[in-house]
Formats: structure tokens, C-alpha cells, sequence
């Protein structure tokens, strides 16, 4: 699912990054809004496409 971003930090133990992100569930009849602390590793960025072609 696409999400954003809203903040990075670092975890006290192995100081691995995690982030803090929101993404619309929309598995379900009603779609959620899910704000959750994921491990940076479990992340991957959305493809770019150029809006002017």
C-alpha cells in the first residue's frame, strides 16, 4: 500500500531506523486510516511518474 512518511527515528536497542507513516487501508468495505510505527527495512518507495507527460 502507499503511504506517507510523517517522521523518522532511530530504535534505542539495535538503532535500526523505523518510521512513522499513515496509509489508507482499503481492504475493507470501510476504508481505515492507519497511522503505525513501521522498521525502515519493511519499506520501499513508490515508483515516480512525471506529471507533465
Amino acid at each position: 500500500m502507499q503511504g506517507l512518511v510523517l517522521e523518522w527515528k532511530r530504535k534505542d536497542k539495535d538503532r535500526a531506523w523505523i518510521a512513522h507513516v499513515a496509509y489508507i487501508d482499503d481492504r475493507y468495505p470501510d476504508p481505515k486510516l492507519i497511522v503505525q510505527w513501521l522498521e525502515a527495512k519493511s519499506l520501499r518507495p513508490v515508483p515516480w511518474i512525471d506529471p507533465n507527460h
